[in-house]
Parts: structure tokens; C-alpha cells; sequence
């Protein structure tokens, strides 16, 4: 696919499927999203953040979709993007964000939401009783360092894992562990 085609822009920085079987891109200009017969395309016209140059997409458990870009974060329900007065939340460092370039987002098996930034990883938490939400970043009080974060994910014991260049950060719900590679792995040439 291309401008051709109908997409917003040629360069693609992520793509996803959505439940309902279309297929999102993220670009330098803005959203695209194809049914299997045509590209509808989205931008700051319609509430997304201006100027963005969308770097990542990811859909919740709830359905709710996360857009993460340059200069921030937009949040909004597929359907109703295209819907007049529907507009998508924005989060930049304002509301919390580590920093503004948003690279990972990720969320846990106890339903969490995790976004990697170019300032360390922040952690969003919707509050139950009312529509403001809360971001915390954690920093090197909980053993994190400010580094880019560009890839999160957790293994099969809940625990979590933020790639950050040539560092790798295990969190066990606690505490931050920088992981050495070397180290670990004769750990576990020891005892297995």
C-alpha cells in the first residue's frame, strides 16, 4: 500500500489488526486505517495530536485504543475517531508522561498499561472513580534509570522486562533489576 492506494502517509512505523479485522498504520502524518476495500485516514482534524508522527499502536483489553507518538500519547475508541465529537484524549509530559516521544506500550496480565518513552517507562492507571487519570513514571528511586525505553514485555511469572539500548530492566512489582546478560547466564549454567 502507498499514498496511492489511500494511505496517509508512506512512511510506516507500526501496524495493527483490530478486533474487528481492520488494519491500522501508523505513520509520520497521521492514522490510517483500512477495511479490506479502502483507507479512511486520521490527523490533528480529527483531535489527533498536531504535527504527530505516530511511532506505535495498541489496542487494551477493553477495546480502547493507544497511539503513541513524538510529542505524545492519544487515546480514543476505534469507532468513534471518525465521529463528530468523539475526539481522542491526549497525554503528554503535562499529564505525567516521562517524556513526550512515546517508543513501547504494553499492558500486564493485571491489566496495566505500560508506555516506554524516551525518559524511562511510565505506568497509567485509570482511576476507578472518575474520568482523570493518573500517570506515575517510575525513576532511580525504584532502581530505574531515565533511559529510552523501546520495548516492554513480561514472561510467565508476571514478571516485566523494559529493553533500553544495550540495557535490560526486570521488574518484579518492587524494585527495578538491571539483568547482566553475563551474569545470568552462568547463573543459570550453574543450576540447570
Amino acid at each position: 500500500f502507498s499514498v496511492k492506494d489511500g494511505l496517509i502517509d508512506n512512511r510506516i512505523r507500526d501496524i495493527l489488526e483490530d478486533r474487528q479485522g481492520n488494519i491500522w498504520f501508523a505513520t509520520e502524518n497521521g492514522l490510517s486505517r483500512y477495511d479490506g476495500k479502502q483507507f479512511q485516514n486520521f490527523d490533528a482534524r480529527d483531535g489527533l495530536l498536531p504535527g504527530a508522527h505516530f511511532n506505535v499502536l495498541f489496542e487494551d483489553a477493553t477495546g480502547m485504543f493507544w497511539a503513541g507518538a513524538l510529542n505524545g500519547l492519544n487515546r480514543f475508541k476505534p469507532d468513534a475517531l471518525a465521529q463528530t465529537g468523539m475526539l481522542p484524549t491526549a497525554f503528554t509530559e503535562k499529564e505525567g508522561l516521562g517524556d513526550n516521544k512515546v517508543n513501547a506500550i504494553f499492558q500486564d496480565d493485571q491489566g496495566r498499561l505500560w508506555i516506554g518513552t524516551d525518559g524511562g517507562v511510565s505506568r497509567y492507571n485509570p482511576r476507578s472513580n472518575s474520568s482523570d487519570t493518573q500517570f506515575v513514571t517510575l525513576t532511580e528511586k525504584d532502581g530505574f534509570n531515565k533511559n529510552v525505553v523501546n520495548t516492554i514485555s513480561q514472561d510467565i511469572q508476571g514478571r516485566l522486562y523494559f529493553g533500553s539500548g544495550r540495557k535490560l530492566y526486570r521488574y518484579d512489582g518492587a524494585q527495578f533489576r538491571h539483568i547482566n546478560f553475563v551474569n545470568e547466564y552462568n547463573k543459570a549454567c550453574l543450576s540447570g
